[in-house]
């Protein structure tokens, strides 16, 4: 599943698309965090196409909640995060 896809994802893993200008520049996430896999697996594309489309649409919608919580109150944030969710 993709949960399973996910845990055998490794962000340290050189990123073959980056420039060779960047090689050893950029900082290295932490193997063990499942945020640093999911990151790695929705920017690089390292999984089929029916397993992104969800963590993409998850990575997105926290990203999104992270942005606004450095501007808006809680209620807003709570409020767009239950909107985002689907829970509301």
């Amino acid at each position: 599943g993709v949960m399973d896809a996910l845990e055998r994802v490794d962000p340290s893993a050189p990123d073959v698309d980056a420039p060779p200008l960047l090689a050893g520049l950029i900082a290295a996430e932490s193997a063990v965090s499942l945020w640093a896999k999911l990151d790695a697996a929705v920017t690089r594309e390292l999984l089929a196409g029916r397993q992104l489309t969800p963590l993409r649409a998850f990575r997105d919608m926290l990203l999104e909640v992270a942005a606004a919580a450095t501007e808006k109150p809680v209620s807003v944030v709570l409020g767009l995060l239950l909107d985002r969710s689907g829970y509301l």
